[in-house]
């Protein structure tokens, strides 16, 4: 038997699905946007950004020589201190063992 639709039918397919207002779910945050701007960067990312370039300046290591001893990208160093990526906690874990403090240091607020 074939489906024949109907005008309800055709009339709900033309909803303009971006009129439609959007409600967060349990436990989810309404409007946030997919990338933070410069100016509403987590606070979290920032501080990691500032502690890692004070400690690797401190020791005296280039961003190519931090990201060896971490066994990251040359470049991911660079990115992590301009605040344009994210890093996981396993790899704040492998900054830290890099730079010789325990990870909690990596986000204190910098000094």
């Amino acid at each position: 038997m074939a489906f024949a639709p109907t005008e309800r039918d055709v009339e709900l397919k033309e909803v303009d699905l971006y009129s439609v207002e959007r409600k967060p779910v349990d436990g989810q945050a309404g409007g946030m946007p997919s990338k933070s701007s410069p100016r509403s960067l987590p606070k979290a990312r920032a501080r990691a950004a500032a502690n890692i370039r004070r400690l690797r300046t401190d020791q005296g290591l280039s961003q190519e020589q931090l990201a060896e001893a971490a066994e990251f990208h040359r470049t991911y160093v660079s990115q992590l201190e301009r605040c344009v990526t994210n890093i996981s906690v396993d790899g704040l874990e492998r900054l830290a063992q890099a730079l010789g403090v325990d990870i909690v240091e990596l986000l204190q607020p910098p000094a």
